[in-house]
């Protein structure tokens, strides 16, 4: 038997990077409302259970085979072994630490620097205020961003010269996390991602196409299935074949073997100069994503080519639906 846990609120427990730490009340509502998301993949007689309910449900460890978690960082690890779990179940502090160490947004910027790209893709990595800020004059207009974050969240934008506000909010980041990511700006025209999973012996297997939706601050709202049917035939003017092969070797540099599972690669058609253009490597997710489970979705669907399906969480963690769109 498989046992299923999704926690969403894994991303910013790697922020905090400790095994006490207390998810967020946004992180546990949403957790309360969409525990049960694992059973769209789990098969029968798996269980699913919620993260928030893990020191009170009665789980029989003898039948349990493998734990599969939305994304294993050491406080989902800390309340499994309060809840009995045995150790062979449960990922080791190494390789813990290189899970939080790949999760971070050093690894975008590590791929991005790979692959074949327009010309104004690019990312900086700054570990002092002072490069952050001539990052931010270089760009004019950027993108900043923390280490680790969630669903947008720790991503604000910033212009040349950087407000006092701004400026001390980077530092803050680069004293609780260490660098700040900034990147240009781009005139965002849509989102999409690619999805894989790192096989364990350094092979990455492409999994298929996602299309995502966002609000003006970059935070998720719901998945368009429909483009994991119709697939690369639309992108086919931005090359995304020769794309999907290039991330897919740069996964297996940078990522290796250090990581096994599910992996979310987010990129974006943007403007530049009247032209659209695609960005290869925003973020890079080493856990499922909700563009993994539209995936999942779409297996069961038919027909999605000639209607509009969207997988809706709701901002406020009341619960999620397939919607037609």
């Amino acid at each position: 038997m498989t046992l299923h846990i999704f926690n969403p609120g894994h991303d910013e427990a790697l922020a905090a990077g400790s095994p006490y730490y207390t998810h967020t009340l946004a992180a546990r509502t949403l957790c309360d409302a969409l525990w049960r998301l694992p059973s769209v993949w789990a098969e029968t007689g798996d269980m699913v259970v919620n993260e928030n309910r893990l020191a009170t449900v009665k789980i029989d460890w003898a039948t349990v085979e493998r734990i599969e978690p939305w994304g294993w960082d050491a406080a989902l690890v800390h309340k499994l072994r309060r809840a009995g779990a045995p150790p062979n179940l449960l990922p080791s502090e190494d390789t813990l630490n290189e899970i939080r160490a790949q999760s971070s947004r050093l690894t975008a910027t590590n791929l991005l620097a790979m692959l074949p790209r327009p010309v104004v893709c690019e990312s900086c990595w700054c570990t002092d205020i002072e490069r952050v800020e001539e990052a931010v004059a270089h760009y004019g207009r950027a993108m900043l961003k923390a280490p680790w974050s969630s669903s947008g969240r720790g991503v604000f934008a910033a212009k040349h010269p950087m407000t006092v506000p701004v400026r001390q909010r980077c530092e803050k980041i680069i004293a609780t996390q260490g660098a700040v990511e900034v990147e240009p700006f781009f005139e965002r025209v849509f989102d999409l991602a690619l999805e894989f999973n790192m096989c364990g012996n350094g092979k990455c297997e492409y999994l298929g196409l996602s299309y995502f939706l966002t609000n003006e601050r970059g935070e998720y709202r719901g998945n368009d299935l429909r483009l994991s049917y119709v697939g690369a035939k639309y992108f086919e003017s931005f090359e995304l074949k020769e794309t999907i092969a290039a991330v897919s070797h740069g996964l297996s540099t940078v990522v290796g073997n250090r990581y096994v599972g599910p992996v979310g690669v987010d990129m974006m058609l943007f403007m530049d100069k009247g032209h659209l253009r695609l960005h290869p490597c925003i973020e890079v997710n080493l856990r499922r994503t909700m563009g993994w489970v539209a995936l999942q979705l779409c297996k069961g669907l038919s027909q999605v080519d000639h209607k509009v399906f969207a997988l809706h969480a709701a901002a406020d963690g009341s619960g999620w639906s397939v919607k037609d769109a």
